[in-house]
């Protein structure tokens, strides 16, 4: 009747908030379909075996968050607490270094006005 026994996919896990149904998640499941004869020597549910589960993920060995953290925990203050604060430091020290370039160099102008003429 069926062609294909098995049905693999991700289903979302939902919930009510404010009248609004909101996707909370997704669930990874795979389903099989079995005979009569199969399902008896295989039993399943309540007070039975546990489900077949899905084969472990193949994940890394090691996890370089570690040595990323400390730079998301900066990205994060630059990005949203000190991006203005930032950029009024900026501003300042471009102000300031215009200023003291001119009074640096001012007095070399007039210097130069007196003997040139």
């Amino acid at each position: 009747m069926f062609k294909n026994r098995t049905a693999r996919g991700w289903w979302p896990v939902t919930d009510e908030v404010e009248e609004e149904i909101v996707v909370q998640g997704k669930v990874e499941c795979q389903l099989e379909m079995l005979n009569s004869a199969e399902a008896e020597s295989n039993p399943a549910g309540l007070g039975r075996d546990e489900p077949n589960g899905l084969p472990k993920p193949n994940r890394p060995d090691s996890s370089f968050m570690k040595f990323l953290g400390p730079l998301n925990t900066l990205r994060y203050l630059i990005k949203y607490r000190l991006k203005w604060i930032l950029i009024k430091i900026f501003i300042i020290f471009l102000v300031c270094l215009i200023i003291f370039l001119f009074l640096y160099s001012f007095p070399g102008a007039i210097v130069q006005k007196m003997v040139n003429g």
